[in-house]
Protein backbone atom coordinates (compact mmCIF):
# COMPACT_ATOMS: atom_id res chain seq x y z
CA UNK A 1 0.00 0.00 0.00
CA UNK A 2 3.26 2.65 0.98
CA UNK A 3 4.50 2.01 -2.39
CA UNK A 4 1.32 1.86 -4.40
CA UNK A 5 1.17 5.36 -2.36
CA UNK A 6 4.48 6.76 -3.28
CA UNK A 7 3.93 5.79 -6.95
CA UNK A 8 0.63 8.05 -7.22
CA UNK A 9 2.56 10.70 -5.18
CA UNK A 10 5.80 11.27 -7.92
CA UNK A 11 3.67 10.31 -11.00
CA UNK A 12 1.52 13.11 -9.89
CA UNK A 13 3.95 15.81 -9.03
CA UNK A 14 5.90 14.41 -12.47
CA UNK A 15 3.26 15.52 -14.25
CA UNK A 16 3.46 18.95 -12.76
CA UNK A 17 6.48 19.56 -13.06
CA UNK A 18 6.66 18.20 -16.62
CA UNK A 19 3.70 20.74 -17.35
CA UNK A 20 5.20 23.74 -15.79
CA UNK A 21 8.70 22.94 -17.55
CA UNK A 22 6.89 22.87 -20.71
CA UNK A 23 4.79 26.01 -19.98
CA UNK A 24 8.36 27.67 -19.17
CA UNK A 25 11.18 26.35 -21.44
CA UNK A 26 9.89 28.35 -24.60
CA UNK A 27 9.52 31.41 -22.44
CA UNK A 28 12.85 31.40 -21.08
CA UNK A 29 14.90 30.45 -23.89
CA UNK A 30 15.93 34.57 -24.08
CA UNK A 31 17.76 33.68 -20.77
CA UNK A 32 19.16 30.44 -21.76
CA UNK A 33 20.92 32.30 -24.45
CA UNK A 34 22.38 35.05 -22.51
CA UNK A 35 23.40 32.83 -19.97
CA UNK A 36 25.51 30.82 -22.25
CA UNK A 37 27.06 33.20 -24.43
CA UNK A 38 30.00 34.04 -21.79
CA UNK A 39 30.23 30.38 -21.19
CA UNK A 40 33.04 27.39 -22.60
CA UNK A 41 29.68 25.21 -23.54
CA UNK A 42 32.52 22.29 -24.41
CA UNK A 43 33.14 21.48 -20.28
CA UNK A 44 29.28 20.75 -19.21
CA UNK A 45 30.58 20.19 -15.88
CA UNK A 46 31.47 23.79 -15.58
CA UNK A 47 28.00 24.80 -17.31
CA UNK A 48 26.36 23.25 -14.58
CA UNK A 49 28.37 24.84 -11.93
CA UNK A 50 27.54 28.16 -13.11
CA UNK A 51 23.80 27.37 -13.47
CA UNK A 52 24.16 26.12 -9.98
CA UNK A 53 25.52 29.43 -8.82
CA UNK A 54 23.60 31.52 -10.72
CA UNK A 55 20.55 29.96 -9.07
CA UNK A 56 21.75 29.59 -5.62
CA UNK A 57 21.96 33.35 -5.91
CA UNK A 58 18.57 33.97 -5.87
CA UNK A 59 16.61 35.05 -2.57
CA UNK A 60 15.14 32.09 -0.86
CA UNK A 61 11.33 33.13 -0.52
CA UNK A 62 8.30 29.94 -0.19
CA UNK A 63 4.72 30.71 -0.15
CA UNK A 64 3.67 28.25 2.15
CA UNK A 65 0.15 29.74 2.77
CA UNK A 66 -0.36 29.42 -0.93
CA UNK A 67 0.50 27.08 -3.71
CA UNK A 68 4.35 26.91 -2.27
CA UNK A 69 5.71 26.96 -5.63
CA UNK A 70 7.09 29.78 -7.80
CA UNK A 71 6.54 30.09 -11.57
CA UNK A 72 10.00 29.65 -13.04
CA UNK A 73 9.57 32.19 -15.43
CA UNK A 74 9.03 35.03 -12.41
CA UNK A 75 11.59 33.19 -10.35
CA UNK A 76 14.53 33.80 -13.21
CA UNK A 77 13.83 37.36 -13.88
CA UNK A 78 13.04 38.15 -10.59
CA UNK A 79 16.04 35.60 -9.14
CA UNK A 80 13.63 34.93 -5.96
CA UNK A 81 12.19 31.43 -5.76
CA UNK A 82 12.02 28.14 -3.31
CA UNK A 83 13.55 25.07 -4.40
CA UNK A 84 11.49 23.41 -6.70
CA UNK A 85 11.47 26.80 -9.14
CA UNK A 86 14.95 26.96 -9.16
CA UNK A 87 15.58 23.32 -9.85
CA UNK A 88 13.38 23.68 -12.75
CA UNK A 89 15.12 26.81 -13.77
CA UNK A 90 18.68 25.35 -13.78
CA UNK A 91 16.83 22.66 -15.45
CA UNK A 92 15.64 24.41 -18.35
CA UNK A 93 19.29 26.00 -18.67
CA UNK A 94 20.77 22.84 -18.77
CA UNK A 95 18.85 21.27 -21.18
CA UNK A 96 18.86 24.57 -23.56
CA UNK A 97 22.41 23.36 -23.51
CA UNK A 98 21.88 20.10 -23.54
CA UNK A 99 22.66 19.03 -20.65
CA UNK A 100 19.73 16.39 -19.64
CA UNK A 101 18.79 16.54 -15.82
CA UNK A 102 16.64 14.59 -13.28
CA UNK A 103 13.81 16.73 -10.53
CA UNK A 104 14.53 15.36 -7.21
CA UNK A 105 12.16 15.16 -4.72
CA UNK A 106 11.60 14.27 -1.77
CA UNK A 107 7.87 14.74 0.19
CA UNK A 108 10.19 13.65 3.62
CA UNK A 109 12.90 16.51 3.07
CA UNK A 110 9.94 18.87 2.17
CA UNK A 111 12.64 20.12 -0.82
CA UNK A 112 13.53 19.79 -4.33
CA UNK A 113 17.13 19.66 -5.93
CA UNK A 114 18.32 18.46 -9.77
CA UNK A 115 20.22 15.55 -10.74
CA UNK A 116 22.47 16.27 -13.74
CA UNK A 117 24.20 13.98 -16.12
CA UNK A 118 27.89 15.54 -16.46
CA UNK A 119 31.08 14.26 -15.27
CA UNK A 120 32.28 15.13 -11.80
CA UNK A 121 32.92 13.67 -8.40
CA UNK A 122 30.42 14.04 -5.11
CA UNK A 123 27.07 12.49 -4.50
CA UNK A 124 25.58 11.10 -7.40
CA UNK A 125 21.78 10.41 -7.80
CA UNK A 126 20.62 6.70 -9.23
CA UNK A 127 17.74 7.21 -11.86
CA UNK A 128 16.42 5.07 -14.38
CA UNK A 129 20.06 3.25 -14.50
CA UNK A 130 21.38 6.25 -14.69
CA UNK A 131 23.61 8.41 -11.81
CA UNK A 132 23.74 12.53 -11.89
CA UNK A 133 25.30 14.83 -9.88
CA UNK A 134 23.49 16.24 -7.22
CA UNK A 135 22.59 20.31 -7.86
CA UNK A 136 21.36 21.69 -4.08
CA UNK A 137 19.99 24.67 -5.48
CA UNK A 138 19.56 26.63 -2.34
CA UNK A 139 22.36 26.01 -0.38
CA UNK A 140 25.70 27.68 -1.39
CA UNK A 141 27.53 24.24 -1.84
CA UNK A 142 29.01 22.85 -4.88
CA UNK A 143 28.30 20.98 -7.83
CA UNK A 144 27.70 17.45 -5.82
CA UNK A 145 27.49 18.45 -2.45
CA UNK A 146 24.76 18.22 -0.53
CA UNK A 147 24.18 18.01 3.26
CA UNK A 148 24.78 15.19 5.16
CA UNK A 149 20.75 15.13 6.62
CA UNK A 150 19.24 14.88 3.18
CA UNK A 151 21.88 12.41 1.47
CA UNK A 152 19.63 9.50 1.81
CA UNK A 153 18.31 9.29 -1.48
CA UNK A 154 15.79 6.51 -0.94
CA UNK A 155 13.91 9.46 0.47
CA UNK A 156 13.97 11.26 -2.94
CA UNK A 157 12.38 10.56 -5.95
CA UNK A 158 13.44 11.11 -9.85
CA UNK A 159 11.02 12.71 -11.96
CA UNK A 160 12.25 13.03 -15.92
CA UNK A 161 10.52 16.57 -16.69
CA UNK A 162 10.88 15.00 -20.42
CA UNK A 163 12.65 18.15 -21.95
CA UNK A 164 14.66 15.82 -24.61
CA UNK A 165 12.75 12.67 -24.62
Amino acid sequence: RYAQSRTLWVDAWARFYRMVYRESAARLESIAEAFARPLRLDDPTEVARQALLWVQGFTFRRDVAGLDFSPPLAAAYEQVADCDARAVVMAILLDHLGIDCVLMLSREYSHAMLGVDVPGGGQRFPFDGRTYLVAETTAGVGLGMIEASQADFSKCLGADLGARR
